[in-house]
Formats: structure tokens, C-alpha cells, sequence
């Protein structure tokens, strides 16, 4: 999807204040750093999740390409946690020397490969590169996982311009568990990557000391 789509339909889905929500798999992800982290969050979103890293001791840089998105996090962040909020594209951007690189819900807007190498770089050697994101479940085999994962949705009743705003957004066609993992191994090699309830992935990767 081009960046430009992406750009105006955050910005509407902004306008329309969508509530804070972080999901279970990134909140487990979160569990995991350490205070003092340096932490690189890639497509920020309305600061949720960076303000639940901050809260927890860590230096926090949030990007996103949504200058919309980038006032909402801000006004909505607490002027004491040390969050630095900025409109930034990964793929125009080299930043360096964090602990942590993570992305929710965002590298399934751009090539799957490049998003990971360029949050490999991000991170110096002993860092770590964290994503959950989207995946389509294929095939008779997933049914199941299909069916339980629809159960479990959550069904929250939202306002009609945020419920047109997503609506009108429309991703491109999402990757399969085995497309993920195929790529992730060749850009990342040893990456665990873990399948989750409701269409949702989570990777792990510790960069290599040397």
C-alpha cells in the first residue's frame, strides 16, 4: 500500500479519536524490557503502547506516518514520561544505536523483508527486534482456528465516523504464518516467530554481539 494511503487514511482514523488499545501479545512483549531501554516503536499509533513502555523506565522514540496520529499521542501523553514523539517513514529513515526495535500492527503496510532489516539496523549489536502483526489464516486445516478466533473478537460498539474511518482503510492482501516465517528466516535468521489468536503473529529477534 503506498504511503500516502496509509498516511490519509490514519489521519482520518485519527481525527475520529479512536480509544487506546494495546493487544495481549504486545503487552507480553512489553513485560520483557528492562528499565532505561532504549526503545525505537515503529508506527505508534495513538502512543498506547509507548506510554505502557515509558511507564515502565523506558527512553522511548515513537514514529509514525500519520502527522494525525502524532497530535493525538501527544495529547494524550503525560509531559513526565520520556517519549519522543515524531512523524517519520521506516523507509526514509536510518536511526541507530537502540535496544529495542518494535512494530505493532504496522510492518504488514510495507515489504515484510525490508521492514525487518531496516528494524535490524535500528538496533545495536545485543538488541532486539519485536513485531506483532496480521496474518491470514489459509486453507480447510485452519478452520478451526478461523471459528475461535471470530468468537473471541472484541465486539465493541464504536462511533460511526471511527467505525466509516476504518472501513474506508483497507489493508493489502495479508501474508500467510509460513509466507512470515520464510521471510523472517532469511532477514533475520533464528527469528521465533509464534501464531496467536485472532490473526495476529508475534517475532522475536536478538541481534547478534558480533
Amino acid at each position: 500500500m503506498l504511503a500516502e494511503t496509509v498516511r490519509a487514511d490514519f489521519d482520518r482514523i485519527a481525527a475520529a479519536e479512536p480509544p487506546d488499545h494495546v493487544e495481549a501479545p504486545a503487552r507480553r512483549l512489553v513485560e520483557t524490557l528492562g528499565m532505561r531501554t532504549r526503545v525505537l516503536e515503529i508506527g505508534c499509533g495513538t502512543g498506547a503502547l509507548a506510554r505502557m513502555m515509558a511507564r515502565r523506565g523506558a527512553r522511548v522514540t515513537a514514529i509514525d506516518l500519520a502527522p494525525g496520529m502524532i497530535d493525538l499521542a501527544r495529547g494524550r501523553t503525560p509531559g513526565h514520561l520520556a517519549i519522543d514523539y515524531r512523524v517519520g517513514d521506516l523507509r526514509r529513515l536510518s536511526p541507530r544505536g537502540f535496544d529495542v526495535a518494535i512494530a505493532v500492527n504496522t510492518l504488514h503496510h510495507l515489504p515484510l523483508a525490508e521492514g525487518l532489516a531496516r528494524m535490524a539496523s535500528a538496533v545495536a549489536p545485543g538488541g532486539r527486534v519485536l513485531v506483532v502483526d496480521l496474518f491470514e489464516a489459509r486453507g480447510i486445516a485452519e478452520l478451526p482456528y478461523n471459528a475461535i478466533s471470530w468468537l473471541l473478537r472484541t465486539r465493541e460498539t464504536i462511533a460511526h465516523e471511527l467505525a466509516a474511518a476504518w472501513a474506508a482503510h483497507r489493508d493489502d492482501a495479508l501474508p500467510s504464518l509460513a509466507e512470515i516465517r520464510r521471510v523472517a528466516e532469511r532477514a533475520l535468521p533464528g527469528a521465533m516467530v509464534r501464531r496467536h489468536l485472532g490473526w495476529r503473529y508475534s517475532l522475536r529477534w536478538n541481534k547478534p554481539h558480533v
